[in-house]
C-alpha cells in the first residue's frame, strides 16, 4: 500500500534527495524504489516538500507523484524472475494494525541540518531526565 501525493516538478532536472545512512542522497525521480530513513525532500518550484516521517521504509517520486511505501508483505514484494518456490517458506508479513506519523514540510528548503533537527524531534519530541533518589 502506498501513499501517493502529488508535486510540482521544478522546470530543470527530476531528482530528490532522502536521508541516508551516511548522510543525503539525491536520487532520480524515475519509479525506482529506494530504502528511506526518516525524510525525503522533493523540489517544487523555487522551493520544496519535506515529509518525515516514522514508519515508512521505502520510496519513491515518478510524474509528479512522491509516493511512501506504507505496508509490504514480502510475498507480494516479490516479482518474476524471482518468485517465491512453494516449498519456501510463506511469512505474511505486514499485517495487521499500523501507526505510521508523517509531517509534510511545504515550501521547506533543503537544509539537511534543519532537517535532522526536525527530524529528531518528530521521532522523540522531548528530553527525558532521570535522576536518581
Amino acid at each position: 500500500m502506498k501513499c501517493s501525493t502529488p508535486f510540482a516538478p521544478p522546470a530543470a532536472g527530476s531528482t530528490y534527495t532522502m536521508q541516508g545512512a551516511g548522510g543525503p542522497i539525491t536520487r532520480a525521480a524515475n519509479g525506482g524504489e529506494q530504502p528511506l530513513h526518516q525524510w525525503l525532500w522533493v523540489p517544487q518550484g523555487n522551493s520544496g516538500m519535506a515529509v518525515l516521517q516514522d514508519a515508512v521504509f521505502a520510496g519513491d517520486c515518478l510524474d509528479g507523484r512522491r509516493r511512501l511505501n506504507l505496508v509490504r508483505s514480502s510475498i507480494y514484494g516479490l516479482h518474476e524472475p524471482w518468485l517465491p518456490h512453494a516449498a519456501d517458506p510463506q511469512h505474511r508479513t505486514d499485517q495487521g494494525v499500523h501507526r505510521m506519523r508523517l509531517w509534510f514540510l511545504p515550501d521547506a528548503e533543503l537544509n539537511v541540518d534543519r532537517l535532522e533537527q526536525m527530524t529528531a524531534t518528530f521521532l522523540e519530541p522531548c528530553s527525558v531526565l532521570r535522576v536518581s533518589p
